[in-house]
């Protein structure tokens, strides 16, 4: 598919210090996946946390083995996809638990069975009083 192949190149890009009313600490970064989450009928942009994205999407790369692009986007869409599922028929609340199961980034050769791991889905302004949902944990 075309559009698989084009997004890996513009997804994952860092946004640096969003500043927004919730006022977030500015060490944090973001990345924004909105072309894959429009993919799941999001009409806001979408950003997901550095944290989230190392834990839950990014695929570590252990021993100079070559990193499968086609696998974080995979693990990307899954995400999306429980956030969407989450908020299907819900416009009245603004933030949001989700679970997803992710195979945990270990060393080959350790146990890789699937967890469960919590996040958060918040709806919110940003600066400019544009909204925006970002993905993170719910500790963030």
């Amino acid at each position: 598919m075309f559009l698989t192949c084009s997004i890996s190149i513009s997804d994952g890009d860092r946004m640096n210090n969003i500043n927004t009313k919730q006022n977030y600490a500015p060490q944090r970064s973001f990345r924004d996946v909105s072309s894959t989450a429009r993919l799941f009928h999001f009409k806001l942009p979408v950003y997901v946390t550095d944290s989230v994205w190392q834990d839950c999407i990014d695929v570590k790369n252990y021993h100079d083995k070559q990193i499968d692009d086609l696998a974080v986007l995979h693990r990307l869409r899954h995400v999306l996809f429980m956030a969407a599922s989450t908020l299907h028929g819900r416009t009245d609340i603004r933030d949001h638990s989700l679970r997803v199961y992710r195979i945990p980034n270990t060393e080959p050769g350790h146990q890789r069975r699937p967890e469960a791991v919590d996040l958060k889905l918040s709806i919110h302004k940003d600066e400019d009083d544009n909204s925006i949902v970002t993905i993170k944990f719910p500790e963030e």
